[in-house]
């Protein structure tokens, strides 16, 4: 697994309300139309983009992102981004700046339809359909992204797809019960 870097590398840039508007909207519709140029142009050569869905969890560069956008796009070629406001509903420039506008948070949802392989891990196409929610926190250095990390539960995604069978599954359960036996027995 790659390093992790700290959250936001300094210096990172305060962005005003217009600026958060422009670029939510530039961001969703590169993003919905799979247009990896488009959503690169909006970031730093050297961005460092973490997400839950990339092997080791983070692409640095435009490289690693390109490459990884290309896997994700495949796999899922009907996905689409909406922001969502505070409420939950849609709101396509729906993004909350951080006290000194160093930092944005966009509240969003996805859904779409796995039907292609997913590299890595090589996870063949499941037809199921993902309908997740989550939220994206940017930083920026000169009015682009210089790194963003989307938060969201991955064990609802895989749920969702077949991956992992429902939380209250039997087996769970029955995982649940063994977990606890042999915790005592390594405490006896």
């Amino acid at each position: 697994m790659a390093e992790r870097r700290p959250y936001a590398p300094e210096p990172c840039d305060p962005v005003d309300d217009a600026f958060a508007r422009r670029f939510a909207a530039n961001y969703l519709e590169a993003w919905n139309a799979h247009d990896a140029d488009r959503l690169l142009a909006l970031t730093t050569d050297d961005v460092l983009w973490e997400d839950p869905t990339i092997r080791g969890g983070q692409a640095p560069r435009h490289e690693a992102v390109r490459a990884w956008l290309a896997g994700f796009w495949r796999a899922f070629p009907d996905m689409h981004f909406e922001f969502l406001d505070a409420a939950g509903a849609d709101a396509p420039d729906a993004t909350f700046r951080s006290t000194g506008g160093r930092r944005l948070a966009a509240p969003w949802r996805c859904r779409g339809t796995m039907l292609g392989r997913l590299d890595p891990p090589g996870i063949g196409p499941t037809g199921r359909r993902v309908d997740l929610v989550g939220v994206d926190l940017y930083a920026f250095r000169g009015e682009r992204l210089c790194h963003g990390r989307t938060i969201a539960d991955g064990a609802d995604a895989a749920r969702q797809l077949g991956f992992l069978p429902p939380a209250d599954a039997w087996v769970i359960r029955a995982g649940v019960v063994v977990q606890r036996f042999l915790r005592r027995f390594r405490i006896r």
